[in-house]
């Protein structure tokens, strides 16, 4: 476990890793008629010039459409699955209670640990809270309060094993995904809060962290370090008020081509994911949660990289299967509207050279 006298040295959020300047050269090109996300233009024939160089040559009309067929019927599948597992953890939820209502304690704890571990990643925020804290009011009323599962305990050591070395924001990643699961595998175990609480406002994520801070309280609610627990979780309020721009514009995008997007924030850092790809896209190598761009933001503005997927011969060649685009970007003043200025080269196919350099404008609109 994290010791409880290192509580101090975790106040100093982590600065990101996202930080990426963009470097332009003159010349907007618009493209309204391009997936902001695709960025593969065709570069026109110039002076007999063979197709070749053009960055995407072009792929039969059949071979797009199956591909097309090919990836809404893997969304389908995909949203089918969803909808399953949603349920299943809608059902175990009712169950725990049920079984809450009869006075069977210990089966209502085992039915609400399953609709944790049964809700599709992630788990609505709302649906979390709820179900964690029936489990640790449940298991406050057990006589003899439920054991800590070697389960539970075995992904706590994990966690805290992975944070002696942990750097980047992936490895962090992987701390905090590993301390969830400690706490899904007991969500009445006081610890696996706590320490979450304190990689979460380590990485920049200050609400999260007074959620668990939150948790860890009802669950320990003699906690000795009560009071400075609470004092903590002000200080943090602090922070997630300032961290407010950023928060306000998670949520649902729309790209130029009609791709359906979500933004996430950590601290300053936000990404934008692939939900439902357009028919363009996914002809493309677009699938649903891959990620479009990754920015740090300040003010009203972004700068970082955005991606493109290469599934052509020539260009998984060239540059393999992914590239990335410095780029800078301003969120319109009433938050509705995202445009990026983005860096891209046209490249002759053939010989893997440079061509030109421009840059290229896209947009996202909200949802």
């Amino acid at each position: 476990m994290l010791c409880k006298e290192e509580f101090i040295k975790w106040r100093t959020p982590r600065a990101s890793a996202f930080v990426a300047v963009a470097v332009f050269t003159t010349g907007l090109v618009g493209c309204d008629a391009l997936d902001p996300l695709l960025m593969q233009p065709k570069l026109p024939p110039q002076g007999g010039q063979q197709s070749g160089a053009s960055r995407r040559p072009s792929v039969s009309s059949e071979a797009q459409n199956e591909r097309a067929r090919e990836q809404v019927e893997a969304e389908a599948r995909r949203q089918a699955q969803i909808r399953t597992k949603t349920d299943e953890a809608i059902a175990a939820e009712h169950s725990g209670d049920a079984a809450d209502q009869a006075g069977q304690l210990y089966d209502s704890l085992r039915h609400y640990v399953a609709a944790l571990r049964s809700w599709p990643n992630p788990i609505p925020a709302a649906a979390n809270i709820r179900i964690r804290e029936k489990v640790i009011r449940v298991a406050q009323k057990t006589e003899p309060r439920p054991a800590i599962p070697e389960e539970a305990q075995r992904f706590a050591i994990r966690a805290e094993t992975l944070l002696k070395n942990a750097a980047s924001d992936s490895e962090f990643d992987k701390v905090i995904m590993e301390f969830q699961k400690a706490s899904n595998a007991a969500p009445w175990w006081d610890m696996p809060y706590f320490n979450l609480a304190l990689v979460l406002e380590k990485t920049g994520n200050p609400n999260s962290a007074i959620e668990n801070f939150r948790l860890y309280l009802q669950a320990n609610p003699t906690a000795a370090d009560a009071s400075q627990v609470r004092r903590k979780m002000v200080a943090l309020e602090v922070e997630a008020e300032l961290l407010e721009p950023i928060r306000r514009l998670e949520g649902r995008w729309a790209s130029e081509s009609g791709s359906i997007m979500e933004l996430r924030s950590s601290g300053k850092s936000v990404t934008m994911i692939q939900i439902k790809p357009s028919t363009t896209a996914q002809q493309n190598g677009w699938h649903a949660g891959d990620i479009g761009f990754y920015a740090t933001f300040e003010g009203s503005r972004l700068k970082g990289k955005m991606i493109s997927h290469h599934i052509d011969p020539k260009e998984v060649r060239c540059w393999g299967d992914r590239t990335e685009h410095s780029f800078t970007g301003l969120v319109a003043a009433d938050g509705s509207k995202i445009t990026l200025n983005a860096e891209d080269s046209i490249y002759n196919l053939d010989t893997c050279t440079l061509l030109n350099k421009v840059v290229r404008t896209y947009s996202y609109t909200r949802r």
